[in-house]
């Protein structure tokens, strides 16, 4: 019910594995967003987790870069954060 007071971007990202939060509970976002005519964003990690993954974090900060810099992310960038377990 408090949907309609979003503004702006949103980006969602969501592991599917994530046993913190059940896919349905963001199907369920994503439906009130539909039904309120909300724009967002969607990065669906298949088998990702709670913890950020390399991808989600770079999608995270192209986005950022995007939305908040109005600049262009680089191209091929590979973010390596560890979280993916690989250094």
């Amino acid at each position: 019910h408090l949907v309609r007071n979003l503004r702006g971007k949103l980006l969602l990202v969501h592991g599917l594995l994530d046993v913190g939060c059940h896919p349905a509970a963001l199907f369920q976002l994503i439906d009130a967003m539909i039904r309120e005519n909300k724009d967002f964003d969607l990065v669906l990690i298949p088998n990702g987790g709670h913890a950020w993954t390399d991808y989600g974090m770079r999608r995270a900060w192209d986005y950022l870069v995007t939305h908040l810099l109005g600049a262009q992310p680089p191209r091929s960038f590979k973010l390596t954060t560890g979280a993916d377990g690989t250094v």
